[in-house]
């Protein structure tokens, strides 16, 4: 995780580092071993690894929020660590919580999940729509940012999840798994007869299905639609299958708020290009990640809600897992570039007088950016290229 700090035992500021980036560990290897408690009887290596690298990320981010000088500063990565350390701690609760509610109700993992689903991303969108709203509105208190965010998000969240609070089962009354349990029934009758493999025809002569828009039935299926609906739910009715029709409206939200979130950023990067304020160190290269990380999250919920099979779901499902973790190990490196800056003397020089007077600075000026005016505009590298460019003509 720190490779990127230099310890110099023979300054403060390297033994601060030290004992900050020991305390990290040791609270990281404290939690660690909870990934591990799962009375569930199969085990999967890809969430604890998620839980793992995104507890890790929680925990630099709370280090960030308790030595950044700067309250907008504080506010971003306190959401980052809500983000990252408190749902990873909720990630704990399936093996738990949801194995006692199963007990209890067979709706316990459907509420859960519901619940955990819901958060996740509303969370992320509310990083994102305050990362937007800071850089905005710089001359707005924290509180009012805050009241801001959560006007926005709170409406978003009650036009997307309003069925759910209406109804909790609200999954189970959708015109997907209406006609999945009319054409289920007919199935059971036809297995009751001694009939286990009844073809599309004979099930459409018993079974009624509808044109639904909400809970109205507009129209009554007839004919080849009935047939083709048939055809497109029978693959469901096998086994666990169903899972996913029965999660496709979730699916929907997830993608949604992916999708918001993409927009938060884009408008964020766009200000950034245009106005090119001072800016806080690496910030705009962890916002940029967290571009990419939200599109991978609307593709992996695009790919759960057209998944036919619960075993394509688990499969797709651990894939984007290791995807994601690929991309969380990054934001940890760029996380800890921050820590490493805020706690540096230059660090704390410069996010002063960004806060003090911005307009008497200009933007940092990181590894990163020095790595590309190496690479690409070296005045060398320039002329050879325009030389070359020259000969062929261009």
């Amino acid at each position: 995780m720190f490779w990127c700090l230099h310890f110099h035992s023979s300054s403060n500021w390297d033994f601060l580092i030290m004992r900050i980036v020991k305390r990290i560990f040791l609270i990281w290897a404290l939690f660690l071993p909870l990934g591990f408690l799962d009375p569930r009887p199969e085990f999967d290596f890809s969430p604890l690894f998620n839980f793992a690298v995104r507890m890790l990320v929680g925990i630099v981010s709370f280090y960030l929020f308790r030595l950044e000088n700067d309250r907008g500063a504080k506010a971003i990565f306190f959401n980052f660590f809500l983000f990252f350390g408190l749902l990873s701690v909720a990630s704990l609760l399936p093996p738990f919580v949801v194995h006692g509610l199963s007990r209890m109700s067979p709706y316990g993992t459907y509420y859960h999940y519901i619940c955990t689903n819901g958060a996740y991303f509303l969370l992320l969108a509310s990083c994102m729509a305050f990362i937007l709203a800071d850089s905005l509105f710089r001359d707005l208190s924290i509180y009012r940012r805050y009241l801001l965010v959560l006007f926005l998000i709170g409406g978003v969240a009650g036009y997307l999840y309003y069925p759910y609070i209406e109804n909790p089962k609200y999954l189970y009354t959708t015109p997907d798994i209406k006609d999945f349990k009319a054409v289920d029934n007919i199935l059971e009758s036809f297995r009751k007869e001694g009939k286990e493999h009844p073809t599309v025809p004979m099930i459409a002569s018993r079974v009624h299905l509808y044109v639904r828009e909400g809970a109205t039935i507009v129209d009554e299926l007839s004919g080849l639609r009935k047939e083709q609906r048939i055809a497109v739910i029978l693959p469901y009715t096998e086994g666990d299958n169903y899972i996913p029709l029965l999660l496709r409206p979730l699916y929907r939200n997830s993608i949604f708020l992916s999708v918001l979130s993409i927009v938060f950023i884009v408008l964020y990067l766009g200000y950034n290009y245009f106005y090119d304020p001072p800016n806080r160190a690496f910030l705009e290269k962890i916002v940029l990640l967290f571009l990419l990380y939200c599109v991978l999250e609307a593709l992996h919920y695009y790919a759960f809600s057209k998944s036919v099979t619960w075993l394509a779901l688990k499969h797709v499902a651990s894939l984007g897992q290791y995807v994601s973790v690929a991309l969380t190990l990054v934001l940890l490196w760029f996380f800890s570039l921050r820590l490493k800056f805020v706690i540096s003397p230059e660090g704390k020089f410069y996010e002063r007088y960004l806060v003090i007077d911005s307009r008497q600075i200009t933007r940092w000026r990181d590894g990163i950016d020095n790595w590309v005016v190496r690479k690409f505009l070296n005045p060398e590298i320039l002329e050879r290229r325009f030389i070359v460019r020259r000969r062929e003509g261009i």
